[in-house]
């Protein structure tokens, strides 16, 4: 039994073998689509006969590991929750500087509609 690399690179020998024949344009698409669609299935094939190899038995490393991803996620989302909050109050703060301005200029305003309805 050949290992799958050899096996691969046996494959994709014979398939640039047969792909050396001078076709229409439209034929050698479709040709060369079929051919790869042929390719990808027995490359497929093979990964479906591959049984995984155990690493460990021993399930510490993995529960470490997550441990780990779970404190680096905790962190970035802590900071990503720290910027949010910073940018909310600064956008109160243009918000309450925008009302007093729009409040300043609505009194304005009516001082000036006054001003002229009694001239």
């Amino acid at each position: 039994a050949l290992p799958i690399l050899a096996q691969m690179e046996e494959c994709q020998g014979r398939v640039s073998l047969l792909g050396t024949e001078t076709l229409p344009d439209a034929d050698a698409q479709l040709f060369l689509l079929v051919m790869k669609v042929k390719s990808l299935t027995a490359e497929c094939n093979q990964w479906h006969k591959r049984t995984p190899e155990i690493i460990s038995t021993d399930q510490e490393p993995l529960f470490r590991l997550g441990k780990q991803e779970m404190r680096k996620t905790n962190r970035d989302l802590e900071i990503m929750l720290s910027s949010v909050r910073t940018k909310n109050r600064k956008l109160k703060n243009v918000l309450k500087k925008e009302l007093q301005w729009l409040d300043e200029q609505q009194q304005l305003e009516k001082a000036l509609t006054l001003k002229i309805g009694r001239a």
